[in-house]
């Protein structure tokens, strides 16, 4: 069985000490971090620290914290030192024992799991150090027996981790491990696996171990030249490397095979709240911390995104790691190219032109036309034959229609008069733009990332796919995450983009973010209804959330209330303002926390007149990717179920799942409102919420 190993090791020898314990005929569980950082803070105020090489969990028995010296010959040593190399050094031992004592120390803090604090053991391991000096250590200075090991231990198949195990363990205990003890341990040795309310900086939890080895996953950079070659002695004590791996053996469990064929994950899919945006911001910071020289760009389309979580949670690792919104990364591209910076484009022509086609407007809305367009541009069919032959998905829900030749016809000649009239007025609208910086791109770059990271891949058309494969090295990893709910507003296929994910995709079933009761609210609203699920396929297979996992938060069922009296909007307005009001006195929530949707401009212009000024009002869509501790979702009754003109069951459909995705950006406390009369769309919530009379 193969280990799951996260950092690297640093030296000749710790490199032969991993190979040993990551031996496939071992069969126990074991994850090892190498080169923790682990600190305990005193009550003093004082630290006690230590950089162990080797922290190795094994559920079933303990933790293992180990240190690897590189000596080559030992000429003096007391019980505490070692004069080695013409050097006086510590003892491995002892700082082994410090690193595990440091462990154990924080889980005795740890009042969830104090009781149940797993064994441990230390051991320091010499790799180039022979036998009889590893007992004369042993015996002469008291290293301790069983606390030491050599250079045979290291080479002979799985002898080291044979005689760890058999090593008298620190403490009594029944295993195993339960996944809270696991987690403890984990987030101490590495504590970017804690998750932080970003307003308040609490702690919000652990990034499970699935996450954690989507955010760690190796990329594939070039071999650089070692900085280190090792010392003729120690290559005099190596066994041959080829045959001693072809003795360890390569073979991989099930999921390591996959991984293994596919080289690397590529996609990272999950609903509301499963944590894929941890895993980015992850998987930057650990290949930032692996290897500095690494060029990493994380990216994503939402401005809010990127200056309330993304930059922020990652502003520490500049220069390697870029946070940019992906029109100013467009700019950046053009301005490389023309030193100059790029004609801003304009949108909105097709209101101005719709006049002309008052047959066609009898049949479309102007804000479906307008998509249709974007579609056309995005996908780059902007040939007549080649918009007529294309498959058209996402404009018919279960009982919606289907655009035929006819109708295809007349939009692509509204398409030509528009183009025409861009030409005209000498400009050019966004998707235009667009297509032309995927052009700098591919014919000048720059391409100078090793990993790109896109978060809420889901809103990246094809073109704009062209754009980021253009600025990556041809050698570097591109790593990307998705909502294929929220997938239906811009609906293209991973072929379409040109990105092949089948094979190289992970499913988040966990929805960390909210608790139980909202997230049963949020799936109410969406599940059982067909033009949804039929919405929700055209974006690719589905996985259902896990509400049993036990990481999942439970908490106080969201809120409904309808006001019917004489001034119902006053009404409704003044019990958000008091309701915002309590949640900031009584539950001590900063406004910042706090968010209220509404795709109205005036429902949202009176919100913001009685609420602070750093509360969230915003129309939802617009701030993907985020999450509050409250939401509001007000006057639900001027929700317009209408939208890009398709079918009735289309357009609601799509209403019902921004609806759901709003709701899933709530962590603890989700209120929803109405004036006059409950909405019938709404109906399939109320046996999970608890409804509020208005006086």
């Amino acid at each position: 069985m193969k280990a799951e190993i996260f950092g690297k090791p640093e030296t000749e020898g710790e490199k032969w000490v991993l190979r040993a314990l990551d031996d496939q005929a071992i069969n126990h569980e074991r994850i090892i971090y190498c080169q923790s950082s682990l600190v305990f803070n005193k009550e003093n105020g004082q630290s006690r620290t230590a950089t162990p090489d080797f922290v190795m969990i094994i559920p079933s028995r303990g933790y293992f914290v180990l240190e690897v010296k590189d000596w080559n010959n030992i000429k003096e040593a007391t019980k505490r030192e070692a004069l080695a190399d013409g050097k006086w050094w510590g003892s491995p031992v002892g700082q082994a024992r410090n690193g595990a004592e440091i462990l154990n120390m924080n889980l005795h803090r740890n009042r969830d799991i104090a009781d149940t604090r797993p064994p441990f053991f230390y051991a320091g391991i010499l790799p180039f150090i022979d036998e009889d000096v590893i007992w004369w250590l042993i015996n002469d200075n008291y290293w301790g027996a069983g606390l030491l090991f050599g250079r045979k231990d290291v080479y002979r198949e799985a002898a080291l981790f044979q005689n760890l195990m058999k090593s008298r363990l620190r403490r009594r205990w029944k295993g195993p491990m339960s996944e809270t003890v696991i987690d403890a341990i984990r987030a101490l040795c590495d504590p970017n696996l804690v998750r932080r309310n970003p307003h308040t900086g609490e702690r919000r939890g652990i990034l499970d171990r699935e996450q954690e080895r989507l955010a760690k996953e190796p990329i594939n950079t070039p071999p650089r030249e070692a900085d280190d070659e090792p010392a003729p002695e120690q290559l005099a004590m190596m066994p041959d490397l080829e045959k001693h791996m072809k003795r360890l053996g390569d073979a991989l469990p099930e999921e390591g095979a996959q991984l293994a064929t596919t080289r690397h994950v590529r996609l990272v899919r999950g609903h509301i709240g499963t944590g894929k945006t941890d895993i980015l911001m992850m998987r930057a910071n650990y290949h930032a911390g692996l290897d500095p020289d690494l060029r990493i760009l994380v990216v994503t389309h939402n401005r809010n995104l990127v200056e309330k979580r993304l930059r922020p949670g990652l502003k520490h690792l500049e220069p390697s790691v870029t946070v940019m919104h992906f029109y100013a990364l467009c700019k950046h591209v053009y301005q490389n190219a023309h030193d100059a910076n790029p004609h801003v484009p304009t949108s909105g022509l097709v209101h101005k032109i719709k006049n002309e086609f008052p047959e066609l407007l009898e049949e479309f809305s102007a804000s479906f036309l307008e998509d249709e367009i974007k579609w056309i541009k995005e996908i780059g069919c902007v040939r007549r034959e080649d918009y007529l032959s294309i498959p058209r998905t996402g404009r018919a829900g279960v009982k919606g229609r289907v655009l035929g030749q006819r109708q295809r016809t007349r939009i692509f000649e509204f398409f030509e008069s528009y183009q025409e009239k861009l030409a005209s007025m000498g400009i050019r609208d966004y998707e235009d733009f667009y297509q032309s910086i995927a052009v700098i791109a591919e014919k000048h770059g720059p391409r100078q990332y090793d990993l790109v990271i896109v978060d809420e891949a889901q809103h990246f058309a094809p073109v704009w796919m062209r754009i980021i494969l253009g600025i990556r090295k041809t050698t570097g990893e591109l790593f990307m995450g998705d909502d294929p709910s929220q997938g239906v507003y811009r609906n293209h296929s991973w072929k379409q983009k040109g990105i092949p994910v089948v094979g190289r995709t992970r499913w988040l079933k966990v929805p960390y973010r909210s608790t139980a009761e909202i997230v049963r609210v949020a799936n109410s609203l969406i599940q059982g209804n067909e033009s949804v699920q039929s919405l929700l396929a055209e974006t690719g297979e589905s996985v259902d959330a896990d509400l049993s996992h036990p990481a999942v938060r439970r908490g106080a069922r969201p809120t409904k209330q309808v006001f019917t009296g004489p001034n119902r909007l006053l009404e409704e307005v003044g019990a958000i303002r008091r309701r915002i009001q309590g949640l900031i006195k009584e539950f001590d929530i900063m406004p910042s926390e706090i968010a209220v949707y509404h795709e109205k401009n005036w429902v949202r212009a009176r919100i913001r007149k009685v609420v602070p000024e750093s509360v969230t009002v915003l129309a939802s869509h617009l701030d993907t990717g985020l999450d509050y501790t409250a939401v509001f979702l007000p006057a639900l009754d001027k929700v317009e179920e209408r939208g890009q003109g398709g079918s009735l069951e289309t357009d609601r459909a799509k209403m019902l799942i921004r609806l759901h995705t709003a709701m899933g950006r709530a962590r603890d406390h989700l209120w929803l409102s109405a004036a006059k009369r409950w909405p019938e769309f709404m109906d399939p919530v109320n046996e999970h919420v608890d409804e509020q009379y208005s006086q």
